[in-house]
């Protein structure tokens, strides 16, 4: 049901009354539950969101190394862990380089950073630096590593939509005039990665966008419509023009046609309530043993189902709690940063990492069609991986720095303005 307010100035009893639409009136009943959870000082929660992902990139390794134990023979296996250590010490460097910069250390070089993440999103298609992969163009090979754009454009777009919300203000997020260039540019980056193919990673880069906009400040009709809107277009789009798209959601109505859907869910059911030991899961052995293509990749795509195998329900329930903690503790952190860039910036970032690890995990269990969606921390990857660590790193370093005095603006979740704008 609407709500009704005051007219600035009427006088009591209120002559004219205004009808809320529903975004307003979920707007503020957000802004109520923000007032009551936002910490004291950005520090404390920021402390518990650090000890979460280093629990996870601990977890991580030993899932990767207990794939690696059954599906490599002793040289692989050696081979595997290397890799995955330097990996991981490589992403823990960027997450405390992130942590001591800060998003604040980039602001004025965002920019160019932004220009040359469109460069790296349009070098999937140049001979030389492009490596295609299973029908998809979504690698570049550069200086001899090799690099998934999009992760690297999450980020930097996140950055860039809260550089544009906290310098163009209250005033100028209102008008079409000066926000349509914003929304057009955040839309050409993820129309970039829908073309690779990538309709999951262009829908999570949009969301991100979009969602990062409305609590800058946008109205609702300037970002959420549009982004719903965008979506539905998106989706349909894919729908009609690829066979592949279709296949997923054809899988997803009917599970037992896909080997992969199959085993996954073999695996989750095998587990138990405590599993069955790191190295003892059996479901990514299925589909080499019968050679069957499209077996499951447990150590990247569902290593969801290999937490449910080896570890169990509980397991599950584990990592369900440590991205669980991330949530909760990195929303009163951002609630608590008091600088309006630093805030949207830490709210973005991590919306980076948790919207993947959601949509991962709902694939895993069945809520979603099948998508090769990483979960952050846990799954076998290198650009993923660093790009995720930098991202929480960034958004951790926003909770460290110090605080800035300026005259106060209105976002999302502070209309009165607690949040000072940046200078």
């Amino acid at each position: 049901m609407s709500r009704f307010k005051r007219r600035k100035g009427d006088p009591l009893p209120p002559r004219t009354e205004v009808q809320l639409g529903m975004w307003d009136h979920l707007s503020r009943r957000a802004t109520g539950i923000a007032r009551s959870i936002a910490a004291p000082d950005p520090a404390q929660p920021a402390f518990v969101v650090l000890c979460s992902v280093l629990a996870l990139f601990v977890l991580g390794f030993l899932l990767q190394a207990s794939h690696a134990a059954s599906t490599q023979g002793l040289g692989g296996y050696e081979h595997e862990v290397v890799e995955q250590a330097r990996f991981r010490v490589a992403a823990l460097v960027c997450l405390l380089m992130g942590l001591r910069l800060g998003p604040q250390t980039f602001q004025r070089i965002i920019p160019h950073l932004f220009a040359l993440s469109l460069v790296l999103l349009v070098a999937v298609w140049i001979p030389g630096l492009a490596k295609p992969e299973n029908g998809a163009s979504r690698w570049i090979q550069l200086f001899g590593f090799s690099l998934q754009p999009s992760e690297i454009a999450r980020v930097v777009l996140v950055l860039w939509t809260a550089d544009r919300c906290s310098r163009m203000g209250e005033r100028l997020m209102s008008s079409w005039r000066t926000l349509l260039p914003v929304v057009a540019m955040g839309s050409f980056t993820c129309m970039l990665v829908f073309l690779e193919p990538d309709l999951g990673g262009s829908l999570v880069l949009m969301t991100c966008f979009f969602v990062t906009l409305w609590v800058g400040g946008a109205a609702a009709k300037r970002s959420i419509y549009p982004f719903m809107l965008l979506g539905l277009a998106v989706a349909m789009v894919a729908f009609m023009a690829n066979g592949y798209v279709r296949n997923r959601v054809s899988t997803f109505l009917h599970p037992g046609e896909s080997g992969q859907v199959w085993d996954n869910d073999m695996a989750i059911g095998a587990g138990g309530l405590f599993g069955d030991g790191l190295s003892h899961g059996v479901a990514r052995l299925r589909g080499f043993a019968e050679q069957r293509a499209g077996f499951i990749h447990q150590e990247s795509d569902y290593v969801f189902s290999l937490i449910g195998e080896e570890l169990g329900l509980v397991g599950m329930w584990i990592v369900v709690g440590l991205f669980s903690c991330i949530t909760w503790f990195g929303l009163r952190m951002v609630l608590a940063i008091p600088d309006r860039f630093r805030a949207l910036s830490a709210f973005g970032l991590l919306l980076c990492v948790l919207l993947p690890a959601l949509i991962h995990m709902m694939v895993a269990v069945g809520l979603a069609p099948a998508k090769g969606m990483t979960l952050p921390f846990l799954s076998h990857g290198g650009s993923s991986l660093v790009m995720s660590s930098l991202a929480c790193g960034l958004a951790l370093g926003a909770a460290r720095a110090s605080r800035t005095a300026g005259a106060p603006t209105k976002s999302r979740w502070n209309p009165d303005g607690r949040i000072p704008q940046s200078q």
